[in-house]
């Protein structure tokens, strides 16, 4: 075990995993459960960068959801000139491979289509049945977008059982609206 890294005792005082949200038992000797020490070997997670946070978090993300509230919503400078005018903005869920990918854009359609071509390095290239987009909202500022996104962020860390409710939902307004569209 790397010395930087010790065992997190729990309330219960047995040794718990320090991915962060995870709460898995693990022997006293180890600091990650199996599941996230494989993850940690095949490079997908990792400690969390914030000064005095002992606990890992997904590569997809700069903090793990333990102290992820100090992350800041993602922005470009470059996005500014293309947002001129602009009056809809959306926060989005990607389903792929059985993990949630939380993002913003002005352009829904061309942003999934850049996620599923590669064209989006966070994501890689996806094909139509593993990259799906599962819910989206729309927003009339990016800022608006961006603090959602954030906030989808912070809950597939903390919470995948409300990030799938939150989607359950969207899905069956969907169902309900669909046959009205086709008539």
């Amino acid at each position: 075990m790397p010395r930087e890294h010790h065992p997190h005792v729990g309330d219960a005082g047995v040794p718990e995993c320090l991915y962060a949200g995870c709460g898995q038992e693990i022997p006293p000797d180890h600091y990650l459960c199996l599941r996230h020490y494989k993850k940690h070997q095949d490079g997908q997670a990792g400690p969390c960068p914030s000064p005095g946070c002992r606990r890992f978090r997904s590569l997809d993300y700069e903090r793990c959801a333990d102290c992820g509230r100090a992350a800041a919503p993602e922005t470009d400078p470059a996005w500014e000139a293309g947002d001129v005018g602009c009056d809809r903005f959306y926060a989005y869920l990607l389903l792929q491979g059985g993990r949630f990918y939380a993002g913003h854009s002005r352009d829904l359609r061309e942003r999934v289509w850049e996620h599923r071509t590669g064209a989006q390095p966070s994501t890689g290239e996806l094909s139509d049945d593993v990259g799906q987009l599962v819910w989206f909202q729309e927003y009339s500022t990016r800022a608006e977008a961006a603090d959602r996104e954030l906030e989808l962020k912070q809950l597939v860390l903390r919470d995948r059982r409300a990030v799938l409710r939150l989607v359950f939902q969207f899905q069956d307004a969907v169902r309900l609206v669909s046959p009205l569209l086709s008539s």
